[in-house]
């Protein structure tokens, strides 16, 4: 009985173990979903600063030749939406592609017009073409055209087609506030005027703190009971966001990287996670289970469409889902070893009363293979035992009751 009973026990808790992590499997996959949706949605506010302008420059409501004109429109952009960090438009005068495919502009005019936040609140900065030169206001300055936020945007390949940039500092921001300067992610698309000329390349930064406080989502509700981890990384297993506000960011192959010193160790082990390098948009999502510490841990990753290579992960402990369902185990193996212990113990005391009705039985045989017919009380539990005991008393009362006829030792 133990073994059949353990035998169902296994199969029903395993049946339902399985169950359990299937449902959590769906729910770290819907949770990954919605994250990423969320991300992608702060993300695409940048793009949807550059459809503005770009609507306004083609509907003939602003004229990027304007340079006022222009400025006061990056102006009232930024100004409506505290997540913008910069909106930047590098202008020049486009003659065709060369032959391998980058875009070639006259000599003039080119220049760049900027609008973006610094600690001292709203800055403009204007690139101008002078006498053969650029000047950012008395200061020599490179080429804007030559930098590779407006040549690549504007080369064959991506004319017309929104670039994001990964993390990366600030550019505009003073460099004097080193590791305070803002984090930004950014978008340039090259964009068109009358005609559809080409009028110049565009690029918004939106200001990455709100892609921190992703870690901060709660699954399960906001109490504080949800034992979920959130964070973005990449597909080399480095982290984007930060998990503590005292988390360090550092430049690690030009790419910006919360350093991994000071991290959760389930932060670090998720990162080891096998496949992470073969999450793309063909095959974006990804289940696993690893081991931290004393406990089990499952994760899910799934990639962001907006982004370069960014993937969200949710973290949680095998246990959380799995605890009750351990509770009413241990309850079922109490419950079975009671009822184990009682069965054995009910079957010790059957046993010894079964021997006992037996020893009776073999007892009156024996007693009537002596030729001893005397009379004896029986009180035994077991019918089929008793009924024998019965038997053999009646034979003793005939042939007691033939002694009263027949002299003893001749019925022996």
């Amino acid at each position: 009985m133990a073994l059949l009973l353990a035998t169902l026990f296994y199969f029903v808790l395993d049946g339902s173990r399985r169950s359990i992590l299937m449902s959590a499997e769906r729910l770290r996959d819907e949770a990954s979903r919605q994250i990423a949706a969320r991300v992608e949605s702060f993300l695409k506010q940048a793009e949807d600063e550059v459809g503005v302008i770009e609507r306004e420059i083609s509907e003939h409501l602003l004229d990027p030749r304007e340079l006022q004109e222009l400025e006061n429109a990056l102006r009232v952009q930024i100004l409506g939406n505290e997540n913008l960090s910069e909106l930047t438009f590098t202008y020049g005068r486009a003659q065709g592609f060369d032959e391998e495919g980058e875009l070639v502009l006259a000599p003039e005019p080119r220049g760049r017009i900027s609008v973006y936040r610094d600690e001292t609140g709203v800055v403009v900065e204007r690139i101008q073409q002078k006498k053969g030169g650029f000047l950012l206001g008395k200061t020599p300055v490179p080429d804007p055209t030559e930098h590779p936020t407006f040549t690549t945007p504007a080369s064959r390949d991506f004319y017309g087609k929104p670039l994001w940039s990964d993390l990366h500092w600030a550019e505009l921001a003073s460099k004097s506030l080193g590791a305070g300067r803002p984090v930004v992610v950014s978008v340039q698309k090259s964009v068109e005027g009358e005609n559809r000329k080409f009028a110049g390349v565009l690029r918004v930064g939106i200001l990455a703190r709100r892609i921190d406080r992703v870690d901060q989502l709660k699954l399960l509700g906001s109490n504080g009971s949800d034992p979920h981890l959130v964070f973005i990384c990449d597909n080399q297993g480095r982290l984007i966001t930060r998990t503590t506000p005292t988390d360090r960011l550092e430049e690690v192959d030009s790419d910006l990287r919360v350093s991994p010193s000071g991290l959760s160790p389930v932060v670090v082990e998720a990162l080891k996670t096998p496949g992470l390098a073969g999450i793309t948009k063909e095959n974006p999502s990804l289940s696993s289970r690893f081991r931290s510490g004393q406990r089990d841990y499952l994760v899910t990753f799934r990639a962001l469409g907006a982004t370069q290579d960014w993937i969200v992960g949710v973290v949680a402990p095998e246990d959380y889902y799995l605890g009750e369902l351990v509770h009413t185990r241990d309850r079922l193996l109490l419950v079975s070893l009671a009822i184990i212990v009682a069965i054995g113990a009910g079957g010790v005391l059957l046993l010894r009363a079964i021997q006992r009705a037996q020893a009776k039985f073999v007892d009156q045989t024996e007693r009537m293979n002596r030729l001893e017919f005397a009379p004896a009380r029986h009180d035994v539990f077991f019918r089929d035992v008793s009924e024998s005991l019965e038997g053999l008393e009646r034979a003793k009362s005939a042939v007691r009751a033939m002694g009263k006829y027949v002299p003893m030792d001749l019925v022996r």
